[in-house]
């Protein structure tokens, strides 16, 4: 359970409902999905959950405040899901969370970093 009462498992609080597409994409869907699946998963022991989401989840880019909030969402709630997962001893069910860097789409256009670096977190 985290600190207002909610788990992974709960519907999605009111705030985030409220919110604009970008965090209604990366964080309902993904939490959605997940509460389709996860319960089944959890009574078997046994699955694997993958989390696709950003480095820029990971740190601020100028001009992406949205996207980045929407992507570190994501990881928040896949971090929950797999601290839920080991306090209820589901060894069976493992997650990965894989944060790409900027791919070239036209979404990134004028984005530039000093670093090439690739995040990719699993367990």
């Amino acid at each position: 359970m985290t600190g207002g009462g909610h788990s992974p498992m709960s519907p999605p609080p009111l705030w985030l409902r409220a919110c604009g597409q970008p965090m209604t994409k990366s964080c309902l869907l993904v939490s959605q999905t997940v509460k389709a699946f996860l319960p089944e998963m959890m009574s078997r022991d046994s699955g694997h959950i993958v989390t696709m989401s950003s480095g820029a989840g990971l740190f601020g880019v100028n001009g992406l405040g949205d996207y980045c909030a929407s992507k570190a969402a994501a990881i928040g709630f896949h971090e929950s899901v797999r601290a839920e997962l080991y306090a209820t001893n589901k060894t069976g069910v493992h997650t990965t969370l894989v944060c790409l860097f900027f791919v070239n789409t036209g979404m990134f256009e004028g984005v530039a970093s000093r670093s090439l670096t690739c995040f990719l977190i699993s367990k």
